[in-house]
């Protein structure tokens, strides 16, 4: 099983939106959804040959190996050890961790720098997929920045602030914090909970929404051919 679900775009510049589903591997929704996010787009491009994507949108799989087992983590949350020390001490060792949660930190942060090196751009959007494990749990957790906190009312569901930090060693701070050495790109970072994990609707809801937003400035206009 590979990390990356798919990508589409990357031929006109634009945001790079990367985003993430299964960071932990018991919340297979936000998998499912982007991978029919990318049979939209392939099936729109097909259907109208003058429909053009600005930008770059990558989709991944957080969890890799909790996935594939279907549980929620292996030793430790990987939504909770995002330290700065602690990443950077693995990558310095990282001949040192071939599993477990620290495989995985390896692994999609070289992948991310991978995707920011392949595709320069001046904005990022780091989107991160859950669903929860009771019913109703619908809502976005936006980071303080201006951007995140715009999308987050775009998305139409009750916004959760500051949740991000209350939380210890999350991505999508991480990210924010500009980690993955992203300058002089901006970073928005939001987190979208879609449902209980099982609903078939949390599916619907994942793509339909956060990703819809966070596409939707990179879409131009259907040209006649």
């Amino acid at each position: 099983m590979n990390r990356k679900i798919g990508q589409y775009g990357g031929k006109l510049p634009g945001t790079l939106i990367l985003a993430f589903g299964a960071l932990h591997g018991n919340e297979p929704a936000g998998v499912h959804a982007l991978e029919e996010v990318f049979r939209i787009l392939e099936k729109e491009h097909s259907t109208h040959p003058g429909f053009k994507f600005r930008g770059k949108m990558v989709g991944f799989i957080g969890h890799l190996q909790a996935f594939e087992k279907k549980v929620r983590f292996l030793e430790k949350d990987l939504n909770r050890i995002w330290e700065p020390d602690f990443v950077e001490q693995l990558l310095h060792d990282k001949n040192d961790h071939t599993a477990g949660e620290a495989r995985e930190i390896i692994e999609i942060f070289e992948s991310i720098r991978a995707e920011i090196e392949a595709f320069p751009s001046q904005k990022i959007v780091l989107l991160d997929l859950h669903t929860t494990s009771a019913d109703g749990g619908i809502f976005s957790i936006p980071t303080d920045e201006t951007e995140s906190l715009a999308m987050a009312r775009e998305l139409h569901v009750p916004v959760i602030l500051r949740l991000q930090d209350s939380i210890e060693g999350p991505l999508l701070k991480f990210a924010a914090a500009g980690h993955f050495k992203t300058a002089p790109a901006t970073v928005t970072a939001i987190a979208f909970e879609a449902g209980q994990h099982d609903d078939p609707q949390s599916v619907q809801r994942a793509p339909l929404q956060p990703l819809y937003a966070a596409c939707a400035p990179q879409v131009v206009a259907t040209e006649a051919t």
